[in-house]
Protein backbone atom coordinates (compact mmCIF):
# COMPACT_ATOMS: atom_id res chain seq x y z
CA UNK A 1 0.00 0.00 0.00
CA UNK A 2 1.37 3.38 -0.97
CA UNK A 3 1.36 6.33 1.45
CA UNK A 4 -1.33 7.94 -0.68
CA UNK A 5 -3.54 4.86 -0.39
CA UNK A 6 -3.16 4.58 3.38
CA UNK A 7 -3.78 8.31 3.66
CA UNK A 8 -6.95 7.94 1.61
CA UNK A 9 -8.27 5.08 3.72
CA UNK A 10 -7.58 7.09 6.87
CA UNK A 11 -9.45 10.00 5.32
CA UNK A 12 -12.39 7.75 4.44
CA UNK A 13 -12.47 6.36 7.96
CA UNK A 14 -12.40 9.88 9.36
CA UNK A 15 -15.24 10.91 7.04
CA UNK A 16 -17.33 7.91 8.10
CA UNK A 17 -16.79 8.69 11.79
CA UNK A 18 -17.68 12.31 11.12
CA UNK A 19 -20.86 11.23 9.33
CA UNK A 20 -21.81 8.96 12.24
CA UNK A 21 -21.44 11.75 14.80
CA UNK A 22 -23.12 14.32 12.56
CA UNK A 23 -26.00 12.03 11.63
CA UNK A 24 -28.12 12.54 14.74
CA UNK A 25 -28.08 16.37 14.87
CA UNK A 26 -28.56 16.57 11.10
CA UNK A 27 -31.54 14.20 11.20
CA UNK A 28 -33.21 16.06 14.06
CA UNK A 29 -32.49 19.36 12.27
CA UNK A 30 -34.19 18.11 9.10
CA UNK A 31 -37.07 16.67 11.12
CA UNK A 32 -37.71 20.00 12.80
CA UNK A 33 -37.57 21.70 9.38
CA UNK A 34 -40.08 19.18 8.05
CA UNK A 35 -42.33 19.71 11.07
CA UNK A 36 -42.30 23.46 10.45
CA UNK A 37 -43.15 23.00 6.76
CA UNK A 38 -46.10 20.74 7.62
Amino acid sequence: MTPEESNLSELLEFAENLADTAEVPVLSHFRSKLDIED
